[in-house]
């Protein structure tokens, strides 16, 4: 009984091979057309660069002294209608950036600063939908 199977399941494949490939002739060609092929024009503008780095869209926040000197290791804190992001430092040139979606963001200096009267309860508002904003700091 299970040649009769494994019989009857060797011819159901043998047809099956033989109908997919006219008359089961293996190729590996890929058969003639008659028609001629497309051509696709190249895009124009080199589109590399900007596939490759994405654009900056985040926020940017300085912090200075009142003579425009920057001040490195500030802890600012970007805050929203949903709470407050982990506070990141400010680097050698004062400046720290933050890469989050278009939002109604304020800022708070997270923590008070050697040398600098801050006040961690202030905030800090970006102006007409910038996405810039400078905090200038008075010394003790």
């Amino acid at each position: 009984m299970k040649r009769i199977i494994v019989l009857t399941l060797a011819l159901v494949l043998m047809a099956s091979f033989v109908a997919c490939n006219e008359g089961g002739e293996v190729t590996t060609e890929a058969p003639e057309t008659t028609a001629a092929p497309t051509v696709t024009e190249a895009p124009t503008e080199d589109t590399t660069a900007a596939e490759t780095e994405p654009a900056f869209a985040g926020y940017t926040v300085t912090v200075t002294d009142k003579d425009g000197n920057p001040i490195a290791g500030v802890q600012v804190q970007m805050c929203d209608s949903k709470g407050c992001r982990l506070p990141k430092a400010t680097g050698a040139d004062g400046t720290v950036k933050f890469d989050f979606e278009t939002s109604d963001f304020h800022v708070l200096i997270a923590a008070p600063v050697d040398g600098y009267a801050v006040d961690t309860t202030e905030e800090y508002w970006f102006e007409n939908g910038g996405k810039e904003l400078t905090i200038v700091l008075e010394k003790n």
